[in-house]
This record gives structure tokens, C-alpha cells and sequence, in this order.
């Protein structure tokens, strides 16, 4: 009978060392129903990747929506302007396309005082002016670098190329800088 008893006590030893530990930031099954699985740093593991409870992709994907940048209101009667949603002040937006996220320049360092340009802000795009003598070039009116405009018909809005995609600046060709296509053809 004392082999039996120790025979069992061996297997449960054995059993208990063959039990894998639990990493850290995770609970035990044999935990967790003790203190009614309440703990915020247990982490669940389903499969390869680790997800914090309660930080689910469905809950990333609403917090991410709310970060998303508030649009800004149409200055009236202020074309090219609108009214920051975080200082309230007067911001220009002239080239600026609508739909096009803005840093609050009252915010200079903050990443998150970013806004968009509303639809319907009135429009207010600088124009640029024709390089005197070349037909197919302008200076552009946010930089006064010479723009390459060919087979682009005036009235057109261009992306001043000087810029990065984050920071786009767009003008209007200006009337009288490329002669028609088909001009000497008549």
C-alpha cells in the first residue's frame, strides 16, 4: 500500500513538472478561477499572436476611427480660410485640396491638431505667374521656382513638385502660357 502511495505521489510530481509555465503577463487556468479572472495584465492566447484582453481589432479599429482628424469649419467670407476645430483661430488653406489633412498652426509640435479641409471651403488658389520668354514655364507662387507646365492647359491645378505628398501645394497655370496644341496649323 506505502508503494501505491508513493507511486501516486511520483505520478503527480511528474504531472506537476510537465506542466508548462505560464508566460509572463498571462494567467494560469488554475489562477484565473481564483481571483475571478479580474486581472488587467492577462493577456489571452489563441493561437500564434498575443492579444491583450480587451484590446480586440474591432476595438483598435473604433479607436482609430475616433482619432480620425475633425474637419475644420469654412471661414465665410474668407476664401482660401477656415476656422481651426482646436484653436478657433483663422488658418489658410489656399492650396490645399478639400479632403486634405492640415496641421494646426497653433500646434506647431503636436501631431495630433491635425484637421481636414472641408468640401465646401471657398476656394481660393494662387495662381502662378508666366516665366517671361518661355512659353511652357511658370514661377510658382508658393516657392517663385520655375514649374515645367508643358501640354498643360491654362486654368489647370498643378501640384508644386517642390513639396512632398504630406505637405502638397497646388496653383492654377495662368492664361497665356502655352500657346495651343494645333495653333500654326490653320
Amino acid at each position: 500500500m506505502k508503494g501505491k502511495r508513493t507511486l501516486c505521489l511520483a505520478l503527480l510530481v511528474l504531472a506537476a513538472c510537465d506542466e508548462k509555465p505560464a508566460p509572463t503577463g498571462t494567467m494560469s487556468p488554475h489562477i484565473a478561477g481564483k481571483n475571478g479572472g479580474s486581472n488587467p495584465e492577462r493577456t489571452s492566447t489563441g493561437g500564434e499572436e498575443k492579444v491583450p484582453l480587451g484590446k480586440t481589432k474591432s476595438n483598435e479599429r473604433r479607436k482609430e476611427a475616433a482619432r480620425k482628424a475633425p474637419t475644420a469649419e469654412p471661414a465665410r467670407g474668407e476664401p482660401g480660410k477656415v476656422i481651426s476645430p482646436f484653436s478657433g483661430k483663422l488658418v489658410d488653406v489656399a492650396g490645399k485640396a478639400p479632403g486634405e489633412q492640415v496641421h494646426d498652426p497653433a500646434f506647431p509640435e503636436d501631431e495630433s491638431k491635425m484637421f481636414v479641409v472641408p468640401e465646401d471651403v471657398e476656394v481660393r488658389m494662387p495662381v502662378a505667374r508666366a516665366v517671361p520668354g518661355k512659353a511652357d514655364f511658370v514661377f510658382s507662387p508658393h516657392n517663385n521656382r520655375i514649374v515645367d507646365v508643358t501640354g498643360m492647359p491654362p486654368g489647370t491645378l498643378v501640384a508644386d513638385p517642390a513639396y512632398p505628398a504630406a505637405e502638397k501645394k497646388y496653383f492654377r497655370i495662368p492664361e497665356g502660357t502655352a500657346p495651343p496644341e494645333d495653333a500654326g496649323e490653320h
